[in-house]
């Protein structure tokens, strides 16, 4: 589905998902007294712009789907008192001594964990499997799908792959800049859905499937690494 296309489908149902994704963000448990100024100065700026849309109106703009990525992120710290699969971790660009604020991190949720001791380095060459999905939203409530490696449901012997250097960037390397984060901390074995928000993602460019300011979620398995100068053998998907 192509991005434009998505935000007309989800259009239609968006005033009462920005309701739910601002009262999200009122529900948040607040540590500190910037941290409620921030979500009260949200939420006030941006009432108007959700009640204001129209009733004929079928396509959510740029702007709607902007607002209700930045208030869901917002609302995946709360997330962390769930229980300890989930985490939050720092883009390794970031300065760690400091706080930083919400979008400097992604979320992770581990679905599986490995026997694997040791993570990748950022010259490592990375063998992984994922899924790409969009933010949850109503009419897509596990979030619209985009691309990934494998057909049907996720197997670790018959996925498909995704073969990389962690350092590659720009033209044929990593466009999105949060994927990289969660492989400096996985393990052989692996298997994370991560959040990465616009901001470490694709910001304010849509893709095909992706339109601006979009929270990335990925479901991401962690099969091999190896080091440079190491022999990178071939992959050869077993048979069920």
């Amino acid at each position: 589905m192509k991005s434009e296309d998505f935000l007309k489908t989800f259009g239609a149902t968006a005033r009462g998902r920005a309701a739910t994704a601002a009262q999200a963000v009122l529900r948040m448990r607040m540590k500190s007294v910037m941290r409620v100024l921030l979500c009260a100065t949200f939420l006030t700026l941006h009432s108007s712009l959700f009640i204001s849309c129209s009733e004929t109106d079928d396509e959510l703009s740029s702007s709607d789907w902007h607002q209700l990525n930045d208030a869901y992120f917002l609302t995946l710290e709360d997330s962390l008192s769930n229980g300890p699969e989930w985490k939050k971790i720092k883009h390794f660009t970031k300065n760690p001594d400091i706080p930083g604020k919400a979008t400097d991190y992604v979320y992770v949720k581990v679905l599986e964990s490995g026997s694997g001791t040791d993570s990748p380095l950022y010259n490592d060459t990375i063998r992984c499997s994922y899924e790409l999905r969009l933010m949850p939203v109503e009419g897509y409530p596990n979030g619209a799908f985009v691309q990934k490696t494998f057909t049907g449901d996720f197997s670790w012997q018959t996925t498909g792959v995704f073969q990389f250097m962690l350092a590659s960037s720009g033209t044929g390397g990593i466009a999105v800049e949060g994927f990289r984060t969660p492989f400096l901390h996985m393990h052989r074995g692996d298997r994370w859905r991560v959040y990465i928000p616009h901001q470490l993602a694709y910001g304010s460019n849509a893709q095909t499937s992706i339109p601006a300011y979009s929270t990335l979620v990925y479901d991401i398995a962690l099969i091999d690494f190896w080091h440079p100068g190491d022999i990178v053998p071939a992959w050869r998907v077993r048979q069920k």
